[in-house]
């Protein structure tokens, strides 16, 4: 993840490219991790971590955290 492109971005500055920060369900994130949904659940900080593990398998540069 390149979070100093998104906030470079978010702050009005030139940035090479548009920054890619797609909404991540909490569900897609435990599937392409390999984490379990219930754990997410019970763990709020799991949930987060699992969301931006899903972010830089996707090759995002920020991550948006949705629940169910």
């Amino acid at each position: 993840m390149s979070a100093s492109l998104f906030l470079r971005a978010m702050q009005g500055k030139d940035v090479p490219r548009t920054p890619v920060a797609p909404k991540i369900w909490l569900d897609l994130a435990a599937r392409l991790t390999g984490r379990a949904p219930e754990a997410l659940i019970a763990d709020p900080k799991l949930a987060a971590v699992t969301v931006f593990d899903a972010a830089r398998l996707c090759g995002a540069d920020a991550a948006r955290l949705f629940l169910f």
